[in-house]
């Protein structure tokens, strides 16, 4: 197990940004256990999501980033994230995009003795978790 921890800088995609560090320094599984830091626009998918009916939200304004926690691999990843506007209003979800406002700095343990794969679920229709040992 090894923890690693980068920064990212202002205008790059949260998510998609976590996934090329993921595949760049190849990780079997991971799991991210911080993120801090603001975003300038985010879209989550919000509960309740079915292949066939996702409710998007695409929020443009200055997040603080309050939470976030996940499993990644080099298959891809499953991100929730909750975020705080100026009023102090919090709101979460699946993270599908978000643009870094100033830094965002994450933390991820790498899993060596274990694989993470997404799978298609035929039961819930989404790619889901499977773990190899």
């Amino acid at each position: 197990m090894k923890i690693r921890t980068f920064r990212l800088r202002p205008g790059s995609n949260l998510r998609s940004s976590i996934e090329k560090y993921v595949r760049e320094n190849k990780f079997k599984a991971g799991i991210i256990i911080s993120v801090i830091g603001g975003l300038k626009s985010i879209k989550l998918r919000m509960a309740g999501a079915t292949p066939a009916k996702q409710i998007i939200r695409h929020f443009k304004e200055n997040l603080e980033i309050v939470s976030a926690e996940g499993t990644i691999s080099k298959d891809g990843g499953h991100i929730h994230i909750s975020v705080a506007n100026k009023k102090g209003t919090v709101v979460g979800g699946h993270l599908k995009e978000g643009v870094v406002a100033f830094t965002a700095e994450i933390s991820l343990i790498e899993l060596e003795d274990r694989r993470f794969l997404r799978q298609l679920d035929k039961e819930t229709g989404f790619k889901e978790l499977v773990i190899k040992y």
